[in-house]
């Protein structure tokens, strides 16, 4: 329900994508381009996200992600939920863009600082609370027909706090949420260091 700015590329691009998915609708193109398009805020529909997360900023929310440009996941989270599942999900079901090999599984819920290869630096902030999205095949388009991974995920990965349940439901969590510190290079590969919050 949130309404952001976008450059349209224009009708040529318009009716083309409208073709190619066999759309009636009339579909539009937006571009993010930062002199003419006002980047979004914490204070403009954010506030109780920021008042509970308190590493949420407002250069963090990027121009048409849901709340982060980036979402990280552990190779061995996705290991541990797929050892629960009769039949394993594919990575891309959570949309990550960023997957981290070599920490205990979940650990990423504590993840505060990270340091990628020699010079980008994020920020942790939140915990990716998770929809009906993860239980849609990335080759099909189709619903598990189970609601998997979604399911199993509610049964043992739900938010740690009553306030953080009050503000996103019963949503399971699979990731962390993290805002772009000091902006890099990233590679396949790269080493990560991790800064936990403290506990």
């Amino acid at each position: 329900g949130e309404t952001v700015a976008a450059v349209d590329c224009g009708n040529g691009v318009a009716c083309w994508l409208s073709q190619t998915l066999y759309s009636n609708a009339d579909l539009r193109l937006g571009y993010f381009y930062r002199p003419t398009v006002p980047l979004r805020t914490v204070s403009h529909g954010w506030k109780q996200f920021a008042k509970l997360y308190t590493r949420l900023r407002s250069e963090y929310l990027g121009a048409y992600s849901y709340l982060a440009s980036y979402l990280i996941i552990t190779e061995e989270s996705m290991d541990d939920i797929n050892s629960r599942l009769d039949q394993p999900v594919s990575e891309r079901c959570y949309r990550a863009n960023i997957i981290v090999k070599g920490s205990p599984a979940y650990s990423e819920d504590d993840w505060n600082w990270l340091r990628l290869g020699d010079s980008v630096i994020m920020r942790g902030f939140k915990p990716c609370t998770r929809c009906a999205v993860t239980a849609i095949d990335p080759d099909t388009g189709k619903f598990n027909p189970h609601f998997e991974p979604l399911c199993t995920l509610k049964r043992y990965r739900q938010l740690k706090s009553k306030e953080e349940r009050e503000l996103s439901g019963s949503e399971p969590v699979f990731g962390l949420y993290a805002g772009l510190h000091i902006p890099g290079i990233v590679r396949v590969g790269d080493p990560v260091y991790i800064g936990t919050s403290a506990k």
